[in-house]
């Protein structure tokens, strides 16, 4: 039955866009047969979803025509999928935390801030005199 079913999913690959049958069928894979019931694996439970609303009749179909015709169509979602492996990298370092300095910028700042706003406020606020004018 695995072999029918892949000659299904080449029929099938036939008549979808590429990007269509890559993204949804291409996955399935044939589970078991048990008495009169073909078992498909999906990726996952968004994928079987997906499969059952908008590829059921299609893929049924395609069973009656290979010759199973008493057949129910079962899609299964892979609750046990492999993890993935593991990198044969070291993981990348964590990065690590900045101390906290905002007491040190506050202490530089802060008599910085003072010492300019208290220079400013020491100027006169109309100038006295002529103004310089070989300064332009």
């Amino acid at each position: 039955m695995k072999t029918i079913w892949e000659d299904i999913k080449g029929q099938i690959r036939s008549e979808l866009p590429k990007n269509t049958f890559f993204l949804w069928i291409h996955p399935i894979s044939f589970l078991e047969k048990a008495d009169q019931t073909v078992t498909l694996n999906c990726p996952n439970k968004f994928s079987r979803n997906w499969v059952m609303e908008n590829y059921f009749d299609l893929i049924q179909d395609k069973l009656r025509k290979a010759g199973a015709a008493r057949v129910d169509l079962v899609f299964k979602a892979d609750s046990a999928r492999e993890k993935p492996e593991r990198s044969p990298y070291p993981p990348a370092p964590r990065q690590l935390a900045l101390p906290n300095i905002s007491g040190f910028v506050l202490t530089l700042t802060l008599p910085l801030t003072v010492l300019l706003w208290a220079s400013a406020m020491s100027l006169p606020s109309r100038p006295q005199g002529p103004l310089p004018t070989g300064l332009l």
